[in-house]
């Protein structure tokens, strides 16, 4: 349970990826692009891991990981979640949670208890080993937001800048053009309006 200020939010899609090694064109963001079908892949390597850069520190909730659907679902096993400040060095971040196992398809999901990070990484220690993640999601505790589930509106709208995006909880670190709002350019820009229900 959440206090009524703070509420989880899925904000992996608000990062950038990277893996140790790339497997044809198995790319780290393929994990990030809400399609279960398509999939991150390492060469296979020691130590091989795949790190979500946040952007900045938040405090991690819970991970989601879904394995991928087709052979070689049992190449997840061991693999290691941590969350930590550390760029350079994988295993210089605490650990969140081991995978056991997660059957082919499946999604699980990995209780972190608010632990503080920016990035967020898998890694199967040992030799000769795979990492391949068909989707992560990562909910941050974020401060509730009076303005999110209200109804929004602008003078005007510049491609797909629409009003709502200013009140979506994603900060558009990546994609401003889709997270943020703007009008076309104006002689006599008036102010946007937001109406909020209360429960």
């Amino acid at each position: 349970n959440f206090p009524h200020d703070h509420i989880p939010v899925n904000a992996a899609g608000w990062g950038t990826a990277s893996q140790s090694t790339l497997y044809y064109d198995w790319y780290p963001q393929n994990a990030l692009d809400g399609r279960p079908t398509t999939c991150s892949h390492t060469q296979s390597q020691s130590n091989p891991w795949w790190k979500l850069d946040l952007l900045k520190v938040y405090s991690v909730n819970r991970v989601v990981i879904t394995n991928r659907p087709d052979c070689c679902n049992e190449r997840i096993n061991g693999a290691e979640i941590r969350i930590g400040s550390d760029s350079s060095n994988v295993f210089g971040n605490p650990i969140c949670a081991v995978i056991s196992s997660i059957p082919a398809g499946a999604s699980y999901s990995y209780s972190s208890n608010r632990m503080e990070g920016r990035y967020v990484i898998v890694v199967i220690p040992g030799n000769s080993r795979i990492v391949s993640l068909c989707e992560v999601k990562v909910y941050v505790v974020y401060p509730g937001n009076l303005a999110a589930g209200g109804s929004v509106t602008q003078s005007s709208t510049i491609n797909s800048w629409f009003a709502e995006q200013a009140i979506d909880f994603n900060p558009g670190f990546t994609h401003p053009e889709l997270a943020c709002s703007s009008t076309n350019s104006q002689t006599k820009v008036e102010a946007g309006s937001a109406s909020y229900l209360q429960s």
